[in-house]
This record gives C-alpha cells, sequence and structure tokens, in this order.
C-alpha cells in the first residue's frame, strides 16, 4: 500500500523515514529522503534520512555560509562564524586587512608591514623618508638629509620638518633658535641667525642657545664690536680699561700717570710730577749761587686740574755787585705760564709779584743791579714804584700754570741763573 519511491515516512523502504531535522518539510524522491534545509541550516554530510540539515551554518566555522566553507584559523586562535560569515579575534600583532578571513584569515603582520603598521590601513607615511619601516607596530624609517620627524607622527606625515630652516627647529627637531635680543630669529642651512639688536652681539657664536648675548656698549672683553677687548693689549701706561657707550676708556692709569686729553688710543701718557701744588708746599729748588744756574727737568702740568707747580728757590749774594737772578719758563704750550712772588700770604695765591704786581703772565723773569749792592729792581719795570726792590740774599716763589683748560700734557722747563 505504500509507494516507498516518494513517502517521507516510508523513503526507500518501510519504517526508513526522513528526518525531519530542521526541514520543514521532509519529503521523499526515487526512494531517497530530500527536502528544503530551514534557513541558515545544511546537510553537510548528505544524509537527510538521519539527521536532516544537522549543520548551523550561520555559527559553524568548519561550514560558515555553506558546506565545507570553513574559516582560516591563520593568526586566528579561535576562528568563529557569526551570520554565515568568518569572524574570530586576530592574534596580537595581526590583522585581516583584505576582510577575507574565511581565506586567509589574519593575514597581516601589523608589526612589521608599513602598508598596515599597528593596524591594517595605517600606511606610514614617505614624507621625506625614502624607505619607511615599521617596527613594534610604530613607523619609522631614517629621515631624508635636512629633515626631521619633529611630531614624532612618521604614520601620519612622516619627516615634515625642514631642519634647514625652521627656527623652532633648527639643525635639529627641538633646536630652538634664541631670540635673545634677536627681534626675528632665522634658520638657514641648519644654522641659528637674524640680526642682532641695535647695540648687542653674538660673541660667543652661538645663537641657538643665547642669541645676542653681549651687551657691545659696555663690555670691556666686546667693546662696540665683538673681539675689540679694551684690555687686550692696554694702551701705555695704563693699569685697567672699560667699556663705556660702546667705547673704551681708560679706567685706571699706572702710578705717575694721568689719561690728560681722556684718550684711549694714547693710554696715560701724561707723567704725573711730585713738585708741590701750592704757594705754601712750593718745592725747594735750593740757593743760586752768583753765576750759579739751577735748572728743572721736563716737568708736566696734569692730573684733574686745574694744576699748578709752585717752586721756591734762593738767591744769594756774592763779593761783588755783579749779581742778576734770571728765571726763564720754557713750554711748547703757548698757554703756559709762571708769575714770580717774594711771599706767601698764608699759602695762598696773596703774594707780590715781584716785577709787575702780579698783573701779566710772564716767561722771562729778571732783576738787576740798581743801586747798592744790596738793592735790585726788575727788569721789565724800569720805574719801580717803592718797595718793588728786591734784597740779595732774597727767596723767590714761582708759580707755573696755565691759562687754557687741560686737555693734553704740557711739558715746561725752567732755568734759574744768579
Amino acid at each position: 500500500e505504500t509507494n516507498t519511491q516518494t513517502t517521507a515516512a516510508h523513503c526507500g523502504g518501510c519504517g526508513q523515514a526522513c528526518s525531519n531535522n530542521n526541514i520543514p518539510t521532509a519529503t521523499c524522491t526515487a526512494g531517497n529522503c530530500t527536502g528544503t534545509c530551514a534557513a541558515g541550516f545544511d546537510d553537510c554530510n548528505a544524509n537527510k534520512r538521519t539527521d536532516g540539515c544537522e549543520i548551523n551554518t550561520q555559527t559553524t566555522a568548519a561550514h560558515c555560509g555553506g558546506c565545507g566553507q570553513a574559516c582560516s584559523n591563520n593568526n586566528i586562535a579561535t576562528p568563529t562564524c557569526t551570520g554565515g560569515n568568518c569572524t574570530g579575534t586576530c592574534n596580537a600583532g595581526w590583522g585581516d586587512c583584505n576582510l577575507n578571513k574565511r581565506t586567509d584569515g589574519c593575514e597581516v603582520n601589523t608589526n612589521i608591514t608599513p602598508a598596515h603598521c599597528g593596524g591594517c590601513g595605517q600606511n606610514c607615511s614617505n614624507n621625506h623618508i625614502t624607505t619607511p619601516t615599521c617596527a613594534a607596530g610604530s613607523c619609522n624609517g631614517t629621515c631624508d638629509s635636512g629633515w626631521g620627524d619633529c611630531d614624532l607622527n612618521k604614520l601620519t606625515n612622516g619627516c615634515e620638518t625642514n631642519t634647514q630652516t625652521t627656527p623652532a627647529h633648527c639643525g635639529a627637531c627641538g633646536q630652538y633658535c634664541s631670540n635673545n635680543h634677536i627681534a626675528t630669529p632665522t634658520c638657514a642651512g641648519g644654522s641659528c641667525n637674524g640680526t642682532c639688536d641695535t647695540n648687542w652681539g653674538d660673541c660667543d657664536l652661538n645663537k641657538l642657545t643665547n642669541g645676542c648675548e653681549t651687551d657691545l656698549q659696555n663690555t670691556a672683553a666686546n667693546c662696540g664690536i665683538c673681539g675689540t677687548n679694551c684690555n687686550s693689549p692696554l694702551p701705555p701706561n695704563t693699569a685697567s680699561a672699560v667699556c663705556t657707550s660702546g667705547s673704551c676708556q681708560v679706567s685706571v692709569c699706572n702710578g705717575g700717570w694721568y689719561n690728560q686729553d681722556s684718550t684711549y688710543a694714547n693710554g696715560c701718557e701724561c707723567a704725573l710730577d711730585a713738585v708741590g701744588n701750592t704757594c705754601a708746599t712750593a718745592t725747594s729748588l735750593g740757593a743760586v749761587a752768583v753765576d750759579g744756574t739751577q735748572s728743572v727737568s721736563v716737568n708736566n702740568l696734569a692730573g684733574p686740574g686745574p694744576d699748578e707747580d709752585w717752586y721756591s728757590v734762593t738767591f744769594t749774594s756774592g763779593a761783588t755787585c755783579n749779581w742778576g737772578p734770571r728765571i726763564i719758563l720754557a713750554s711748547a704750550v703757548a698757554t703756559v705760564y709762571m708769575r714770580v712772588y717774594t711771599n706767601c700770604s698764608g699759602g695762598t695765591y696773596a703774594c707780590t709779584d715781584a716785577g709787575n704786581s702780579g698783573a701779566v703772565p710772564l716767561r722771562d723773569w729778571q732783576e738787576v743791579h740798581q743801586g747798592t749792592c744790596g738793592d735790585l729792581q726788575p727788569l721789565v719795570d724800569p720805574t719801580p714804584a717803592s718797595g718793588s726792590f728786591i734784597t740779595i740774599p732774597s727767596t723767590a716763589y714761582i708759580r707755573v700754570y696755565t691759562t687754557a683748560s687741560q686737555t693734553s700734557c704740557m711739558p715746561y722747563t725752567l732755568t734759574i741763573t744768579n
């Protein structure tokens, strides 16, 4: 009574029922169990009689999406199947960059592959990098000459900084050109540059670290310009020098010298003398006998001034009346003069000029015999007032001075005869 060729309960023979496992409607065709599998299932062992559609192709890695479509375990510890698609977590350092875990799993080593460095699609930049590399998932590679990876991002922009021209990274990343007394720092050829502010200099040739560090107005070792050392070498007779407003100036003279002309080049050009500066402290030249001569070697009017030199000299008498005291001042400086006095009053200038009452500056003073042997009159005043004569022996006081400002050394000599 049973057609075993078409009856699912007796397919191919009595009692040989077709399985309805994941088959909504089991059927029998030519004595073989058939029937359409439920969605997401398949008969992968070709035995619909025993277990019907036994495989869930949505979740089975060995038959993912269809019988025999096994998911690759290439660098995947546990291949999985989700919704008929191969899935599974890649091993550390590997990636499925072609999105095909069925065929080759996680095929890319993202630790060493520049095109997928640290992750699929993370292509290391070749911006100024001839050969990009990848190590431990980070982009690397040697920058081209003159370029640097200053933002530490060789993945995105490679070696993005021109270290030959960038003041913030001059010569190398992080080498920021100093703006110390440089309004606009620049970088050329990998070296910091830029114009120094007025009166400042880069004397240590290091515009990277400290810019224009030297005050050229007040630095003795670099005065006016770098390398001009006011103290090496020092000008003549100078102990030390300073820099003022960009020019070398004598600071301290050697003992016995003075910078009379306030000029650095010739140093302390004027030799100081030890001659007394007041009538009361006049330097004694001793006595000049009849027919005798006393000379003062070259002395100078010098110092912060106004300098004066005072001398005292005693004219002595002789056996006859042939004496005639004379004092001659010689100087190449036209404004150097002398006056001759018979005494000092309180050590000041309140003295009497023997010869012209102090009215006329002199360079040649002489007294001549007048009457008795003890009386002399001044040659320059043939009709002297009463009491203008001097008596021999007598002491004269000589004041050497200048009538002009002392801007140079003023040498002179004195010659005294009797």
